[in-house]
């Protein structure tokens, strides 16, 4: 049974057992039986369509380009951080190269270090 699931056994209303018990009982943390998502707001809806925009055109920008960018749109400055937050839950990412960009060719030669346990003395 999935967490979702079992949150709706939930029963606040219950004469003998507590919420906190029935939370405990089903493996459950009590913050979550009370969390509600937050409805989105209108700025970020627009700022959210803005960077839906600017990612179609310019898939290559980042987080700071794009609260550039979107900033110009909208005519006022967008905190960058509201900007990497909706990209997260957007799923995108700017194009760009990913990790392991320094590994060398393995077909390549390597040299021997010529002056490996020699004294530099001049």
């Amino acid at each position: 049974m999935d967490i979702a699931e079992r949150r709706k056994l939930i029963d606040h209303s219950h004469p003998h057992i507590s919420v906190r018990r029935q939370a405990e009982l089903l493996n459950l943390n009590r913050s979550g039986i009370y969390y509600q998502p937050r409805p989105m707001s209108a700025h970020e809806r627009r700022v959210r369509d803005l960077i839906d925009e600017v990612y179609t055109e310019w898939p290559f920008y980042g987080s700071r380009k794009l609260a550039l960018e979107v900033g110009e749109r909208i005519g006022k400055s967008v905190n960058r951080k509201l900007i990497q937050r909706l990209m997260r839950e957007m799923g995108i990412a700017a194009l760009a190269p990913g990790p392991s960009t320094s590994q060398s060719n393995p077909e390549h030669e390597i040299y021997p270090y010529l002056l490996r346990n020699r004294e530099i003395i001049r």
